[in-house]
């Protein structure tokens, strides 16, 4: 297995071979403008594909629509941001996530950083930006104590500057539907309950479930009961034994390729919550992550659209 280190120092072992410093930067030149496309996922990376990774890690710049919603730095912390969880960029000044996780928070205590990979590699081959946040625009039938309408859309100080790492993920129309599909959610979670966030941006594939199936076996849970009813504004996805969304990933994207355009993704949901992560599971008594039911997303829309050729005075 070949260990990759770009930019650090060459250590004095025999097991060692140092190459000459290059720089992932320095593109071929093109004439071609830049791809400025939404849902566009680079799966061999941008710049190097990193082999020999484990547990689902991500390609570097695979999901450029990615986002990590942090704390500014404070008191406490060392100065050092503190991770609050997950997001994705729907339009360069706009990104969404889940409602509980920023409904506590003020502006001027938050930003959105872009084009992250691995947290604590300060070396990568483009680096992140990070932004701060003008607004925070809660759904409007947000409920904290159920999480019903569980999205909120983070207003940007100034616009992404979009490339390769950082790009917009599309949304779907209100008439697309996408139960059995087999989609892909990614974040830096934790791995496992009571587990540890993660350094490096990870994936996994999940397929979406029918929402009466889901509720369904949500029912068959002792902490739900028969008597649980599963809102409209949920779908969920999972259910497949060891594979889950977990506690961190709130607010990350469920995305899934569009029919007959694969190499096209749409955001059909957001982590929301669970009942246990990777739980060893059939369909029967599946542990399914549930995220919000992409009907509202239109709801995002209107504010997306309503950022073109606005001046930053006017949000």
């Amino acid at each position: 297995m070949v260990d990759l280190r770009v930019n650090g120092a060459c250590p004095e072992d025999v097991n060692n071979i140092c190459c000459e410093n290059f720089d992932l930067n320095k593109l071929p030149p093109t004439s071609e403008a830049p791809v400025t496309q939404c849902g566009q996922r680079n799966e061999v990376g941008v710049g190097a594909n990193f082999q020999g990774f484990n547990d689902s890690q991500a390609q570097f710049g695979e999901f450029p629509w990615m986002a990590a919603v942090l704390t500014r730095g404070v008191s406490g912390t060392g100065g050092i941001p503190v991770y609050v969880c997950g997001a994705s960029l729907i339009h360069p000044r706009v990104v969404l996530t889940a409602a509980h996780n920023v409904q506590d928070k003020q502006t001027n205590n938050i930003v959105v950083r872009l084009g992250e990979w691995d947290f604590k590699n300060p070396s990568e081959p483009i680096v992140h930006q990070e932004i701060g946040v003008s607004q925070i625009l809660m759904h409007t039938n947000y409920d904290s104590r159920n999480i019903n309408y569980d999205v909120a859309l983070l207003i940007l100080e100034r616009a992404a500057e979009l490339g390769p790492t950082v790009q917009t993920v599309c949304l779907p129309s209100p008439r697309q539907t996408f139960d059995g599909m087999l989609c892909v959610s990614s974040g830096w979670g934790k791995n496992s309950f009571g587990g540890k966030y993660q350094q490096i941006l990870k994936s996994i594939d999940l397929p979406v479930v029918n929402h009466g199936r889901c509720e369904s076996a949500l029912r068959s849970s002792p902490r739900l009961g028969l008597r649980f009813s599963l809102h409209r504004s949920f779908m969920c996805a999972g259910g497949n034994p060891g594979e889950d969304a977990c506690t961190g990933d709130g607010g990350s994207p469920l995305v899934c390729p569009v029919p007959g355009n694969p190499s096209t993704y749409v955001q059909v949901g957001v982590v929301s919550w669970g009942l246990g992560a990777a739980r060893q599971a059939s369909l029967a008594c599946m542990r399914p992550s549930v995220r919000p039911f992409p009907g509202y997303l239109e709801w995002s829309k209107k504010w997306a659209a309503s950022t073109e050729g606005e001046e930053d005075e006017t949000l």
